[in-house]
């Protein structure tokens, strides 16, 4: 069996860095040496760390449009299997597109694992360096561990890079890999400072912050909830948000973990329709949606174009702008983390501590840059939160899979989905386990329903 280390041809600009990728393989028995070699050069390290980010981008290119399918935020003009089958919620085991998420997911874990091992018995350069690079890898694995959970349910939990234990790994309970993911970005927070005046490309003090606020939204425990996010808002020392227009450029206010893109557009550019006019938009926005927006909501008209075609009008989302090479302060990073959604996770969580100015008081942050009105919740808790819940669609509606994953924990999935989708059935709720990999690990059982 072979394992493959991936390394990337170092030079000095984060261009070159991220775009001159070079795979190696190399036979098993030399595995551990070549780590060593790796990790015990500062320049090498550095370059195996940073192909964390590069790796993470195949997951975002197969995963970020096709589960707004799958959720019904979006429709689809395209007769390919590759959106029919999650526009129609027909995941087979044999779906590429899963695979590769599946695949991509632990290629990252794999990775992060490795770089984890090889900084652990180095003394070749900095605690500086290595604090940064540990925070980092810890980061990435519960990055993908976070998104393997909400995606598959139950997956193998692998933290280190014994082939032998990997490949018949079985299913671990969420609760286990949840574990992880916050001892690794307890972790993170104390390696990692926040590095200012860098580009938002690597994970830093504040995006552990943010991604630990998140899971334990996740985990409902709202005072852990309320306070990571908080210590995000406080962290940045931003004044207010920046406008609507700014929010998905590259390094902007914004942003708090971003994807570098060599090119400066993101990996979403399947949502961005040609720029003929003539070109019928592949992904569009169905007319529920559209309707929901308030009278005067400016994202309406900032982050959702249209297009008249044969006396056919075609919505279609517009976040990001760009779909061919860009340079400069316009260019665009496909978005991880960024500022907006620590206001609602703060917001909901106060709703559920039952403390609703302090909820109203974020929610208006994001109406106002909207250019909406304050509003006020009630003491209604579940009123409070069904407005918590219209607020963050509209806000963060095809970003990340944040929709599928909210329907989920507030258990309204199967009441909201047969409504969008007449076929959909309670076992969707889960993609289904690759069957490449159950062939080729045979502790890994499947989901229900596949």
């Amino acid at each position: 069996m072979r394992k493959r280390i991936y390394i990337l041809l170092f030079a000095v600009s984060m261009s070159s860095i991220y775009s001159c990728e070079e795979m190696i393989e190399i036979p098993e028995p030399s595995t551990r040496v070549t780590a060593n070699r790796i990790f015990s050069d500062s320049t090498l390290a550095l370059q195996a760390t940073l192909n964390l980010y590069a790796s993470l981008g195949t997951f975002e290119t197969n995963f970020i449009s096709r589960v707004a399918l799958y959720t019904g935020e979006v429709t689809s003009t395209s007769t390919s299997s590759s959106y029919i089958d999650f526009l129609n919620n027909n995941l087979q085991t044999d779906n590429s597109y899963v695979l590769n998420v599946w695949r991509a997911l632990y290629n990252v874990i794999y990775q992060a694992n490795a770089a984890l091992e090889g900084l652990s018995s180095t003394s070749a350069f900095s605690d500086q360096l290595r604090n940064r690079l540990v925070g980092e890898s810890r980061f990435m694995r519960a990055y993908c561990y976070f998104y393997l959970i909400n995606i598959f349910g139950d997956v193998p939990l692998i933290i280190g890079t014994n082939v032998d234990q990997t490949a018949i790994a079985p299913r671990e309970k969420s609760a286990t890999i949840y574990t992880q993911i916050i001892d690794d970005l307890e972790q993170a927070i104390e390696l990692l400072s926040v590095y200012r005046n860098e580009e938002k490309t690597r994970a830093n003090k504040i995006a552990a912050n943010a991604l630990l606020s998140r899971v334990y939204l996740y985990l409902e425990d709202w005072e852990r909830a309320l306070f990571y996010a908080t210590e995000v808002i406080n962290l940045e020392y931003l004044d207010e948000l920046p406008p609507l227009n700014d929010v998905f450029i590259k390094n902007g206010d914004e942003a708090i973990l971003q994807l570098w893109r060599e090119n400066g557009y993101s990996h979403l550019s399947v949502m961005i329709p040609p720029s003929s006019e003539s070109s019928v938009p592949t992904i569009l926005l169905p007319p529920q949606f559209i309707d929901s927006f308030d009278e005067g909501d400016m994202r309406k008209n900032l982050w959702i174009g249209s297009r008249a075609i044969s006396e056919n009008i075609y919505v279609y989302p517009t976040k990001y702008k760009l779909r061919s090479t860009t340079t400069g302060d316009r260019a665009e990073y496909t978005m991880l983390l960024r500022f907006a959604e620590q206001y609602f996770i703060r917001a909901e969580a106060n709703v559920r501590l039952n403390k609703y100015d302090a909820a109203t008081d974020d929610l208006n942050v994001i109406r106002n840059r909207a250019g909406l009105p304050d509003i006020a919740l009630t003491g209604d808790q579940q009123q409070a939160i069904n407005q918590v819940a219209i607020e963050r669609e509209r806000e963060l509606f095809t970003e990340n899979g944040l929709h599928f994953f909210d329907l989920k924990r507030w258990q309204t999935i199967n009441e909201v989905m047969p409504q969008r989708k007449p076929n959909w059935q309670e076992f969707m709720v889960l993609y289904p386990i690759p069957r490449t990999e159950r062939d080729k690990n045979p502790s890994l059982t499947q989901n229900f329903g596949y």
